[in-house]
């Protein structure tokens, strides 16, 4: 071998070895950059690659008024379905629960995703439970305001499709009557619960079949409608908005009756014995 072929030989080693110890240098590099910008990038990646309704039911929950007090008032302590929650919801709902966590939270937060690897099905279910243990909480507060978007999250296994049906059909008639749907819809859904606890089958009924089919259809047919021609179809639907509101308000009045007549029967037993 001659001189000048051994030189040559060791300059292309060298420059292989550069070449690679760059291209590794680059690849460090860049996973540090990422894991410094977006230290939860492996999390929520893990987690997206998950299935099933409780993915969907946790973003559907980030998108909620009541996350920013889910996060104040829960979060240190459920810290495991706070990641899960935080990797679910967009970019929009991650800073706002940023927004809504103390520095010193904000900073375990970004530790704890950042060494998260991984998310298993059964820790997403677990923190879509958590979530659902805190709305059945807030659906027994009696101060707490009747809203369609709660409703929609609380029942979003039973109705969920048929209320975002509403919500989003619903644009097509004038805003004093959407507000007049959002109320009745908010109304059934939460009368549905105490017909279901005292076997009031037939009143349920009724009920799901307003949710489910009735409105839905109506509200279809009105979006079909060219606008000019919305304004006859709108009249019947107020009416029909107005009569079963007015079946509900009885409904409610008679059960009222019923319970104290049944309460004043058992007060009377009570001092007769």
């Amino acid at each position: 071998m001659s001189i000048l072929t051994f030189i040559l030989l060791v300059l292309g080693g060298l420059l292989l070895l550069g070449l690679g110890t760059a291209a590794f240098l680059v690849f460090i590099g860049r996973r540090m950059f990422l894991s410094w910008k977006e230290p939860y990038k492996r999390a929520t990646e893990s987690l997206m690659r998950l299935s099933g309704p409780s993915l969907s039911f946790l973003q559907e929950f980030s998108q909620q008024p009541s996350l920013y007090q889910w996060v104040r008032n829960e979060a240190n302590r459920e810290p495991a379905a706070l990641y899960a929650l935080f990797c679910a919801a967009d970019d929009s709902a991650k800073d706002r629960i940023f927004a809504s966590l103390t520095k010193p939270e904000q900073k375990r937060l970004r530790t704890a995703l950042k060494r998260k690897k991984k998310f298993s099905q059964q820790e997403l279910d677990d923190a879509k439970y958590t979530v659902r243990r805190y709305m059945e909480k807030e659906y027994q507060n009696p101060l707490r305001k009747s809203s369609l978007s709660f409703y929609k999250l609380y029942f979003y296994e039973e109705y969920g499709q048929a209320l975002q049906h509403i919500e989003h059909y619903k644009k097509a008639v004038n805003p004093v009557m959407q507000e007049a749907i959002t109320d009745i819809a908010a109304s059934v859904l939460s009368g549905i619960p105490y017909y279901k606890e005292r076997r009031m089958y037939e009143q349920q009924h009724k009920f799901e079949v307003f949710l489910t089919k009735d409105l839905p259809d109506m509200l279809t047919l009105i979006s079909n409608l060219p606008p000019a021609q919305r304004k006859e179809k709108e009249q019947e639907l107020t009416v029909y908005l107005q009569e079963f509101q007015e079946e509900i308000n009885s409904s409610h009045a008679a059960l009222e009756q019923e319970l104290k007549v049944k309460m004043r029967a058992a007060k009377e037993k009570f001092h007769a014995n």
